[in-house]
């Protein structure tokens, strides 16, 4: 184990979570992870949630199991608790492509979607042209921020809302 933290909750509920640093897929490492738990248990009496932290992606498939490891009851799924753990560490290792990475990437680009779209939005609607479900629809599900800046920069000359997506608008 190279890493052990008890969590305490303000609500209630502790756990403990043990941290393995894996660099490569190695069959041994499940009578171990099973003995990290068990003695975890023992001695702290909470549920244990044990990490491998991975160095590559074959390494992390590997890790994720399915391992037989049973020790306490823990009602509710690893997978779960590990993403509630997700939100509460601030931990950030750029160009890594990790799962905190990819989550903080991929949350980004939809918030910056999201805003455009409201912006293409509100320029329609303070313009006074009406926008149907469909328009609506298609502006607010598109995530190429690239496509989602051109409609705004036109939906301050669109005759319709539906001119968005057609470029005659411009040749007229």
């Amino acid at each position: 184990m190279d890493t052990v933290l008890k969590v305490e909750p303000s609500e209630g509920d502790g756990f403990m979570v043990a941290v393995e640093l894996q660099t490569k897929p190695a069959p041994e490492k499940a009578a171990n992870w099973a003995y990290y738990v068990a003695y975890l248990r023992a001695k702290y009496d909470l549920p244990v949630l044990l990490v491998a932290v991975c160095k590559s992606r074959s390494t992390a498939s590997w890790a994720t199991g399915p391992f037989e490891c049973r020790v306490g009851p823990w009602a509710t799924p690893a997978r779960e608790t590990w993403r509630g753990l997700q939100k509460m560490v601030a931990t950030y290792f750029p160009g890594r492509g990790t799962l905190f990475e990819e989550t903080y990437l991929k949350g980004r680009a939809e918030g910056k979607a999201e805003g455009e779209a409201k912006g293409i939005l509100r320029v329609l609607e303070v313009r006074g042209l009406p926008v149907s479900d469909d328009v609506r629809e298609r502006i607010t599900s598109c995530t190429d921020l690239e496509l989602l800046a051109d409609w705004l920069d036109r939906s301050g000359t669109v005759k319709r809302a539906e001119d968005l997506f057609t470029r005659e608008s411009e040749e007229v």
